[in-house]
């Protein structure tokens, strides 16, 4: 069963392992950075283990984005890396479908990813977005539906929060894609629930 940040069951505790893979949108990209400044390349470095971040601006479980494909279409990609860890998280950029259209694209997805890397563990990361109140309906949907995709196989979910709600001096000037300190509290975030959940990458 899937796992949410806080749940002291089936800790899944993990030797040193890897290689890694991200899967995500342009937050986990680094939209906007220089090479090397997005989390999971930080995360590769702190970790001293090797990481393949597939962050793809404008990409969603169902939108596609700036490389050609929805989340589905990067599935090629991670399953060449042998990965030991796939790191997937949903997307704002599914706004505008319906709670079902997304719960429906998500599961196959993340279904599709295990098939094809059957030795990794998914962990499922709980969907950020750039609204400065409470998460709109979407937002809610989306990590709802990669909580139960991620369950559905086996994997373990984490719930994030949103850690930049609040802190426009975190986000560029689009108020929605972190800076560099923002990416940096976003691997502070992602790594501390790995290791409440006892992961070890």
């Amino acid at each position: 069963m899937g796992q949410a940040l806080g749940d002291s069951t089936d800790s899944r505790a993990s030797p040193a392992q890897g290689p890694v893979v991200t899967i995500g949108d342009s937050i986990m990209a680094g939209y906007g950075l220089a090479t090397g400044q997005d989390w999971p390349t930080l995360l590769s470095a702190a970790d001293e283990v090797p990481v393949t971040n597939l962050g793809c601006s404008g990409a969603g479980f169902i939108a596609v984005g700036d490389c050609g494909t929805d989340f589905e279409g990067l599935i090629g990609s991670a399953v060449m890396e042998t990965p030991s860890f796939i790191i997937v998280e949903g997307s704002d950029n599914d706004q505008g479908q319906t709670s079902q259209e997304i719960a429906r694209a998500t599961l196959h997805t993340v279904q599709e990813l295990h098939a094809a890397a059957p030795t990794a563990q998914i962990i499922g990361l709980s969907t950020l977005g750039d609204s400065p109140d409470d998460d709109p309906d979407e937002i809610t949907a989306s990590s709802a539906a990669v909580q139960a995709a991620v369950a559905s196989v086996g994997g373990l979910y984490l719930d994030i929060g949103q850690p930049l709600r609040g802190q426009a001096d975190l986000l560029q000037s689009d108020q929605e894609h972190p800076t560099i300190d923002g990416q940096r509290v976003l691997l502070q975030t992602v790594s501390q629930a790995l290791a409440d959940a006892g992961i070890s990458l």
